[in-house]
């Protein structure tokens, strides 16, 4: 915590810095996926050696869940194409409206902008080849977080939303 000297706070074990959320998940067929891209993706791609995202799914619009989106620039040079982003209707009008540059013809270019396109997802969609489930569940009376679940699996981690991005990568468990 800024300001803060009790041991947690100033200690140097690495358990003990905590990050915005996200987690990176990596399909079996191979489909690289963020769930959120929060202000620290830049340092936590690279301290996890993330090469590719080929989507980004957004539990909702706030700050710490978004704010990264401008280092997906990298990602678009990387893999030569616009990064696919999935939300429900009031998270993809809160980053059309937070990063408007993004999506206006006319801003200038220089430094590159993030390319993205955008998706409003309304029910079961699919990312690769894997079909994910939203599941709402209530953050506060203006927003709901989108968090997902994949049919056979049948199962839903919401404090999976909790843990920082990238500390780990895992498999969905699909038959």
């Amino acid at each position: 915590m800024i300001g803060c000297d009790c041991p947690t706070c100033q200690s140097t074990d690495a358990r003990d810095r905590r990050l915005r959320p996200s987690i990176f998940v990596q399909l079996d067929d191979g489909t690289s996926v963020l769930v959120d891209a929060g202000p620290d993706l830049r340092q936590q791609a690279l301290t996890n050696h993330i090469r590719r995202v080929d989507a980004i799914v957004f539990t909702h619009g706030h700050a710490d869940h978004i704010l990264g989106i401008d280092d997906v620039r990298r990602f678009n040079f990387m893999q030569k194409r616009p990064m696919a982003c999935y939300g429900d209707a009031r998270t993809i009008a809160d980053i059309r409206e937070t990063f408007a540059y993004a999506f206006n013809p006319a801003t200038q270019k220089g430094g590159g902008l993030p390319q993205l396109v955008t998706f409003t997802v309304q029910g079961p969609f699919c990312v690769g080849q894997q079909e994910v489930v939203p599941v709402r569940a209530g953050l506060t009376s203006r927003t709901c977080a989108t968090t997902c679940r994949t049919p056979r699996q049948g199962r839903v981690c919401p404090r999976a939303w909790r843990w920082p991005m990238m500390d780990w990568s895992y498999k969905l468990a699909v038959p």
